[in-house]
């Protein structure tokens, strides 16, 4: 036991000394350190992406909330294409978060369609459908999907935005009932 107590007063002191000495030093000089992703105002894109909650593909406009570069934002566009019996209007619309640095970002976002369909025979409508999302006839439906993935994107630099990723989308199916389907989607684009 006196060894135990030994061997801890010899450590409190020591400790005390090594302490002493770090705090001794005034000199010290702190290094001005800046976040890559800061920006001089918010930072915006326009994009064509295919797949993903735009179905076929949309062109969009994305911009950040603050001056920075990672941190929430907020994204909407408009497609227009043929699909089957029906022509359809989509307008995908969300919000999403970026995570990273420099000039590599994770993504993350929540995103709902609207989807206008209307039928090219107004007689006897074909089938529309997009995998199991049915689309037939002249009506309005949403999508929701959950936006996972990454993208490329210059800090304070116009120029290449690239953005990759899945999303798993929610919609109804002739029946009414929902159902999930897992998608991908690819977007290139310019930033400023």
């Amino acid at each position: 036991m006196k060894q135990f107590i030994a061997i801890l007063i010899f450590m409190m002191c020591a400790t005390t000394i090594v302490y002493a000495q770090h705090t001794t030093d005034t000199t010290v000089k702190r290094k001005k350190v800046l976040v890559k992703t800061f920006t001089t105002k918010p930072a915006q894109a326009i994009f064509l992406e295919g797949g993903g909650n735009s179905l076929i593909w949309s062109v969009n406009y994305d911009r950040r909330f603050t001056n920075r570069l990672d941190g929430l934002g907020f994204r909407f566009g408009a497609g227009y294409f043929p699909l089957g019996g029906s022509n359809l209007l989509v307008v995908p619309f969300g919000i999403n978060i970026l995570a990273g640095s420099k000039n590599h970002f994770a993504e993350l976002g929540i995103n709902a369609t609207v989807v206008n369909a209307t039928s090219k025979n107004k007689a006897n409508p074909a089938e529309s459908k997009y995998g199991q999302l049915d689309f037939t006839g002249n009506k309005t439906n949403m999508v929701y999907g959950v936006l996972m993935g990454y993208r490329y994107q210059q800090v304070n630099k116009k120029g290449l935005q690239f953005r990759v990723g899945i999303e798993p989308i929610l919609g109804k199916r002739i029946d009414d009932n929902m159902v999930i389907a897992i998608t991908g989607h690819i977007g290139i684009g310019y930033s400023f």
